[in-house]
């Protein structure tokens, strides 16, 4: 009897803490079994991207869920609960459904190809009230009750969905992230472990070195045995950072994956402990500071850095061990030991060894290709020109004032100058009678609001706009009438939009109409910001620093009629410049539903009753970013 009670006891227990609400997960909680897998319940199941995968501005959120590369699989409720946010887009997310479980967690379904008929009912009720494709709102407990198992849509390629599949999410009340696979789904299965690719070594201060040289550099790894090393000799000295490059696998699937946990030893001492077995949706543009943000830029190469860099704030470190940084001064041996592990506790490990050695400025050797060029790495400015017996560099400020430096080391002809830029901004050097100029204009320090006047444009930085201390650098070409502007370098992230007001030095040259900001940058690719002009000057919001243009736009969208089929109208509408912006129809002259498609360029309409016949005057009207409107009419029979 007694034994009966505590067996009664311990499920009631169970069963209310199940039940509770919560503010944070821990891995303990995790009620395993709790959640039906969305897709194909207890068939097995392959996924096309997991939680934390690296991706340009964000960390992935959940999972890809594989839907046999079509769209249309029914897609089950994970538990019982009810409907509590519902979302369209023609980007991000898509046709996304969010339920509330009783035990306060939240499943999110997302790129979803149709809604089921009573979710469908409500969002297109909610879509004809306010007259907009777009929504995004809250339901009340009770609207959208909805049983585990339950089919609430279906599988689909909407938003910014790169082909079909499901994305799949698990929140806790505040938002933040949970591993979907810490719930140990039987449909997944992964017995691989994780791989190394490469590794970097980063210097981190003028008297800092990797192989006698400043600056970063990437080494080959290779798999002896079980574990993995680095087959080249290291040599190093002072502070320096690790980032290295990896992957998951998975079992009967070719795709890769990013891994959950790093850890770094060095001489067997815990150096570094990463864990993202949850995170924050605030917390996902400080993948830029927690990945080598030039190196992603420049090569595509996500390189996780091993060490926590100024400026980043995520919260699935363990600061309690430090940076994470490698203290190499003591012309010692070092064994550096990095273990990754994925969701089921797959582990590789890599070990290699690092040689403290002290610098040396190395030999003069003579090179008749010296490149004469300039870099900006954490605070230090490295300057490069060619090496001979009496080289020096003339440093000059603003005002004139100079400043003699001498090389700190030669390199393969070379030779490298390091300059801290917390002295003062130069504005140009001298070596060789070749003049470099920096275009330096402001240091910025991060968690300071600060609004910056260079000539003809003004730039205002948020307080927490960058990660970093910014040595801000512009220079504007208004030659034959371009407008043109390079502000900061495209390898510096931001973490929130900056304001920029240009004023125009050719103001009868530019339609204010019609115009708009065009922004060359190699992470974004060619992208369009939009301004509001004010006499003439054009003020703009941006998430980028690069190279900008004011570009004239006067071109009309493009609507070409598909026609009708039963109670639809379709469209393909496309803008070959700014883009589209918005549309608009009615039917009769009152508003009638139009869904979008980006990705097809496809626009159709959708009636609030569909037992109605589309019949009578249709009217559509298209607008592009600069403005310019195109029309179509037609009288539906």
């Amino acid at each position: 009897m007694k034994n009966l009670l505590i067996s009664r006891l311990s499920k009631l227990l169970l069963f209310i803490i199940v039940l509770l609400p919560v503010t944070s997960f821990a891995q303990s909680q995790i009620p395993v079994g709790y959640f039906l897998f969305p897709i194909k319940p207890g068939q097995q199941n392959f996924l096309a991207g997991n939680m934390g995968e690296l991706r340009p501005n964000h960390f992935h959120g959940g999972l890809d869920i594989k839907t046999e590369m079509r769209t249309g699989l029914p897609v089950y409720a994970s538990a019982d609960g009810y409907v509590s946010r519902l979302k369209v887009s023609s980007f991000g997310y898509g046709n996304t459904v969010y339920i509330t479980h009783p035990n306060g967690l939240v499943t999110v379904y997302a790129h979803l190809d149709k809604f089921n008929k009573e979710i469908g009912d409500v969002v297109r009720q909610y879509q004809y009230e306010n007259q907009q494709f777009e929504v995004d709102f809250n339901l009340p407990e009770g609207k959208l009750p909805v049983k585990k198992g339950e089919i609430i849509a279906l599988s689909g390629n909407s938003g910014s969905s790169g082909g079909p599949h499901l994305h799949y999410e698990i929140r806790d009340v505040n938002e933040n992230l949970l591993n979907p696979l810490d719930f140990k789904f039987a449909e997944l299965k992964d017995n691989i472990a994780p791989v190394f690719s490469k590794i970097a070594l980063v210097t981190t201060d003028a008297q800092s070195r990797v192989n006698q040289e400043f600056g970063r550099f990437e080494f080959n790894t290779v798999k002896v045995g079980t574990s993995y090393t680095v087959p080249t000799k290291i040599t190093a000295w002072g502070t320096i950072g690790l980032q290295i490059k990896v992957h998951d696998q998975m079992n009967g699937t070719s795709n890769t994956y990013g891994v959950k946990f790093i850890r770094v030893y060095e001489d067997g001492k815990l150096l570094f402990d990463h864990d993202l077995s949850t995170f924050g949706f605030h917390e996902n543009r400080y993948i830029n500071v927690h990945m080598d943000y030039e190196a992603f830029l420049e090569k595509g190469a996500k390189f996780q850095k091993c060490y926590i860099s100024d400026g980043d704030k995520l919260n699935s470190y363990n600061r309690n061990l430090g940076k994470g940084y490698l203290h190499l001064s003591d012309g010692q041996n070092h064994k550096i030991e990095v273990e990754i592990e994925d969701s089921y506790e797959n582990i590789s490990k890599l070990v290699f060894n690092i040689q403290s050695t002290e610098p040396v400025k190395g030999a003069i050797v003579p090179n008749t290709k010296a490149v004469y060029d300039y870099a900006v790495s954490e605070n230090i400015l490295k300057i490069r020109g060619k090496a001979s017996a009496n080289c020096s560099a003339k440093l000059y400020t603003s005002n004139k004032e100079e400043l003699v430096l001498s090389p700190d080391y030669f390199k393969n002809g070379q030779a490298v100058y390091l300059y801290d830029l917390r002295k003062g901004l130069p504005d140009s050097v001298v070596l060789d009678r070749q003049t470099l100029h920096f275009n330096f204009v402001a240091s910025v320090p991060p968690g300071q609001e600060k609004t910056i006047q260079q000539g003809n444009m003004t730039v205002k930085i948020p307080a927490d706009a960058i990660f970093d201390t910014l040595y801000l650098q512009t220079r504007i070409d208004t030659s034959k009438g371009k407008e043109s502007f390079i502000l900061g370098h495209h390898s510096i992230p931001l973490f929130t939009a900056i304001d920029v007001a240009y004023e125009t030095a050719h103001p009868d040259a530019i339609n204010k109409s019609c115009s708009y900001v065009h922004l060359k940058n190699k992470l974004r690719g060619q992208q369009h910001e939009k301004g509001c002009w004010t006499e003439n000057t054009l003020a703009f919001k941006t998430k980028s620093f690069g190279h900008f243009v004011i570009v004239d736009d006067t071109v009309k969208p493009v609507i070409k009629s598909l026609g009708v089929s039963g109670n639809c109208i379709k469209f393909l509408i496309s803008d070959s410049k700014s883009g589209i912006e918005s549309f608009k129809a009615t039917l009769n002259g009152e508003w009638i539903l139009m869904n979008y498609d980006h990705k097809r360029n496809l626009l159709w309409s959708e009636r609030y009753d569909k037992t109605v016949p589309l019949k009578g005057a249709f009217k559509l009207e298209v607008k592009d970013q600069a403005g310019n409107i195109s029309t179509y009419s037609t009288n539906i029979p």
